[in-house]
């Protein structure tokens, strides 16, 4: 991921509040990929992924000038898809009246593909919780900072470390034992 100083992170910044679509499009583009497998990931539908993508960069766009710097710009815009995705479930609780937390169990093919059938780092990453997984994309996948992390989840730095030191010690067990023993 492409990572600008924040020197040049600032000026592209003030560039794109004063309309400079270009500057807000290469202050952005390298976060989105990363944004959309994180939101695919609370999501597990590609349309809906897509939908919730959309409705981050525009609420990233419309509230630029509000970005204080206290955080990192793209933890920032983390925060902003947390929301997103949060908006989302209330909609859709809204509509089919229910329950409005995530899934606790994304489907483990539309997330993680296994091409092989043998347990593999995808299949045990589909054993962990949700809120375990997602610490594994913001550390691993996003790049993110424990206290970048800590920002975005309330979390504090510690707990954050010791929940990977856990997962990571979870997942070495799971990928060397042979069968399908469960997460526990």
């Amino acid at each position: 991921m492409l990572c600008f100083s924040t020197e040049k992170e600032n000026e592209l910044i003030q560039t794109a509040i004063s309309g400079g679509e270009r500057a807000f499009k290469k202050l952005t583009e390298p976060y989105i990929p990363v944004l959309y497998n994180y939101i695919k990931l609370k999501t597990a539908e590609h349309a809906d992924a897509e939908d919730i993508l959309q409705d981050t960069m525009l609420a990233v766009w419309q509230s630029l000038a509000s970005f204080s710097g206290l955080s990192a710009f793209k933890t920032w815009m983390f925060s902003i898809a947390k929301r997103k995705i949060a908006d989302f479930y209330r909609e859709r609780r809204a509509e089919t009246e229910m329950i409005a937390s995530f899934p606790d169990d994304i489907a483990a093919a539309d997330v993680w593909e296994n091409t092989d059938g043998n347990l593999d780092l995808y299949d045990a990453l589909a054993k962990l919780p949700e809120e375990h997984r997602e610490l594994v994309y913001l550390v691993f996948n996003a790049g993110l900072t424990y206290e970048e992390i800590q920002s975005l989840t309330g979390m504090k730095t510690g707990t954050i470390k010791s929940r990977i030191h856990y997962i990571k010690k979870t997942l070495y067990t799971l990928l060397t034992q042979k069968g399908d023993g469960e997460y526990g």
